[in-house]
Protein backbone atom coordinates (compact mmCIF):
# COMPACT_ATOMS: atom_id res chain seq x y z
CA UNK A 1 0.00 0.00 0.00
CA UNK A 2 2.59 2.49 0.58
CA UNK A 3 4.60 1.63 -2.71
CA UNK A 4 0.78 2.53 -4.30
CA UNK A 5 1.00 5.80 -2.11
CA UNK A 6 4.51 6.63 -3.30
CA UNK A 7 3.36 6.60 -7.06
CA UNK A 8 0.65 8.61 -6.56
CA UNK A 9 2.87 11.04 -4.91
CA UNK A 10 5.51 11.05 -7.44
CA UNK A 11 2.47 11.39 -10.02
CA UNK A 12 1.60 14.50 -8.35
CA UNK A 13 4.77 15.86 -8.00
CA UNK A 14 5.55 15.47 -12.07
CA UNK A 15 2.17 16.92 -12.53
CA UNK A 16 2.83 20.04 -10.39
CA UNK A 17 6.57 20.44 -11.76
CA UNK A 18 4.99 20.36 -15.36
CA UNK A 19 2.14 22.92 -14.52
CA UNK A 20 4.35 25.79 -12.19
CA UNK A 21 6.48 26.57 -14.65
CA UNK A 22 4.21 28.13 -17.30
CA UNK A 23 2.08 29.54 -15.32
CA UNK A 24 4.88 31.67 -14.09
CA UNK A 25 5.06 33.30 -17.70
CA UNK A 26 3.66 36.00 -19.10
CA UNK A 27 3.80 34.91 -22.88
CA UNK A 28 2.37 31.62 -23.45
CA UNK A 29 4.44 31.88 -27.14
CA UNK A 30 7.48 31.30 -24.63
CA UNK A 31 6.78 27.48 -23.42
CA UNK A 32 8.76 25.21 -25.20
CA UNK A 33 7.16 24.00 -28.32
CA UNK A 34 4.49 26.69 -28.52
CA UNK A 35 4.11 28.09 -31.85
CA UNK A 36 2.06 30.97 -31.98
CA UNK A 37 0.52 30.71 -28.10
CA UNK A 38 -0.36 26.91 -29.04
CA UNK A 39 1.16 23.41 -27.32
CA UNK A 40 1.01 20.65 -29.32
CA UNK A 41 -1.78 19.35 -27.71
CA UNK A 42 -3.79 22.07 -28.87
CA UNK A 43 -3.49 22.57 -31.99
CA UNK A 44 -5.94 21.99 -34.78
CA UNK A 45 -9.47 23.19 -35.49
CA UNK A 46 -11.16 22.76 -32.53
CA UNK A 47 -8.79 23.19 -30.10
CA UNK A 48 -10.52 25.09 -27.19
CA UNK A 49 -13.41 22.56 -28.18
CA UNK A 50 -10.91 19.80 -26.73
CA UNK A 51 -8.98 22.03 -23.70
CA UNK A 52 -12.05 24.29 -22.90
CA UNK A 53 -14.48 21.55 -23.04
CA UNK A 54 -13.96 18.23 -23.68
CA UNK A 55 -14.86 16.44 -26.25
CA UNK A 56 -18.68 17.22 -27.42
CA UNK A 57 -19.91 16.40 -30.67
CA UNK A 58 -20.21 19.10 -32.92
CA UNK A 59 -18.05 22.07 -33.39
CA UNK A 60 -18.14 25.21 -32.02
CA UNK A 61 -19.36 27.94 -34.47
CA UNK A 62 -18.28 30.42 -31.90
CA UNK A 63 -14.90 29.68 -32.76
CA UNK A 64 -14.76 30.22 -36.47
CA UNK A 65 -15.86 33.99 -35.66
CA UNK A 66 -12.52 34.51 -33.31
CA UNK A 67 -10.11 36.54 -34.88
CA UNK A 68 -6.00 36.24 -34.13
CA UNK A 69 -6.05 38.34 -31.11
CA UNK A 70 -8.93 36.55 -29.57
CA UNK A 71 -7.60 33.55 -30.34
CA UNK A 72 -4.30 33.83 -28.80
CA UNK A 73 -6.18 35.38 -25.66
CA UNK A 74 -8.11 32.22 -25.67
CA UNK A 75 -5.31 29.93 -26.20
CA UNK A 76 -3.56 31.50 -23.05
CA UNK A 77 -6.64 31.11 -20.47
CA UNK A 78 -7.17 27.57 -21.99
CA UNK A 79 -3.20 26.96 -21.21
CA UNK A 80 -3.90 28.24 -17.75
CA UNK A 81 -6.76 26.59 -16.93
CA UNK A 82 -5.94 23.04 -18.31
CA UNK A 83 -2.35 22.65 -16.10
CA UNK A 84 -4.57 23.97 -12.96
CA UNK A 85 -7.30 21.14 -13.90
CA UNK A 86 -4.29 19.02 -14.47
CA UNK A 87 -2.48 19.31 -11.19
CA UNK A 88 -6.29 19.72 -9.35
CA UNK A 89 -6.96 16.03 -11.04
CA UNK A 90 -4.14 14.40 -9.73
CA UNK A 91 -4.55 15.69 -6.34
CA UNK A 92 -7.76 14.64 -6.40
CA UNK A 93 -6.39 11.21 -7.31
CA UNK A 94 -4.38 11.09 -4.29
CA UNK A 95 -6.73 12.01 -1.53
CA UNK A 96 -8.99 9.42 -3.54
CA UNK A 97 -6.22 6.78 -3.02
CA UNK A 98 -5.83 7.68 0.71
CA UNK A 99 -9.61 7.60 1.13
CA UNK A 100 -10.11 4.18 0.00
CA UNK A 101 -6.69 3.06 2.34
CA UNK A 102 -8.50 4.68 5.22
CA UNK A 103 -11.45 2.76 4.92
CA UNK A 104 -9.63 -0.62 4.10
CA UNK A 105 -8.13 0.00 7.74
CA UNK A 106 -8.87 -2.07 10.59
CA UNK A 107 -9.87 0.78 12.83
CA UNK A 108 -11.32 3.68 10.88
CA UNK A 109 -13.11 6.91 12.70
CA UNK A 110 -15.77 7.78 11.68
CA UNK A 111 -14.45 11.57 11.83
CA UNK A 112 -11.01 10.51 9.53
CA UNK A 113 -12.93 9.73 6.94
CA UNK A 114 -15.07 12.14 7.18
CA UNK A 115 -11.84 14.44 6.95
CA UNK A 116 -11.16 12.89 3.96
CA UNK A 117 -14.44 13.58 2.30
CA UNK A 118 -14.03 17.04 3.02
CA UNK A 119 -10.80 17.34 2.13
CA UNK A 120 -11.67 15.72 -1.85
CA UNK A 121 -14.47 17.96 -1.58
CA UNK A 122 -12.35 20.74 -1.53
CA UNK A 123 -10.09 19.60 -4.65
CA UNK A 124 -13.27 19.06 -6.18
CA UNK A 125 -15.15 22.28 -5.38
CA UNK A 126 -11.62 24.39 -6.72
CA UNK A 127 -11.57 21.84 -9.97
CA UNK A 128 -15.09 23.11 -10.76
CA UNK A 129 -14.26 27.06 -9.72
CA UNK A 130 -11.41 27.02 -12.37
CA UNK A 131 -13.41 25.49 -14.94
CA UNK A 132 -16.11 27.82 -14.74
CA UNK A 133 -14.18 30.58 -14.46
CA UNK A 134 -12.27 29.68 -17.73
CA UNK A 135 -15.42 30.05 -19.39
CA UNK A 136 -15.87 32.77 -17.66
CA UNK A 137 -12.80 34.62 -18.82
CA UNK A 138 -13.40 33.05 -22.45
CA UNK A 139 -16.71 34.87 -22.58
CA UNK A 140 -15.34 37.76 -21.77
CA UNK A 141 -12.99 38.01 -24.85
CA UNK A 142 -15.92 37.53 -26.99
CA UNK A 143 -17.81 40.18 -28.73
CA UNK A 144 -21.56 40.90 -28.35
CA UNK A 145 -22.17 38.76 -31.34
CA UNK A 146 -19.92 36.36 -30.30
CA UNK A 147 -21.29 35.64 -27.22
CA UNK A 148 -24.81 34.71 -28.68
CA UNK A 149 -22.99 32.27 -30.32
CA UNK A 150 -20.98 30.88 -27.53
CA UNK A 151 -23.95 30.96 -24.71
CA UNK A 152 -25.70 29.06 -26.87
CA UNK A 153 -23.10 26.45 -27.20
CA UNK A 154 -23.22 26.68 -23.39
CA UNK A 155 -26.46 26.21 -23.04
CA UNK A 156 -26.55 23.28 -25.55
CA UNK A 157 -24.31 21.35 -23.47
CA UNK A 158 -26.00 18.17 -20.90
Amino acid sequence: MKNRLYHIGSALLLASMTAVPALGSADPAAAPGNMHGMTPMMEGPHHHEKMAHGSHSGGHDWEALLSAEQKAEIDWITLRSSQRQQLLKAQMDVKEAELNQLILGEDVMQDQWYAKIDELLQLKREYLINHYQRMIETRQVLTPQQRVVFDLDVFSRR
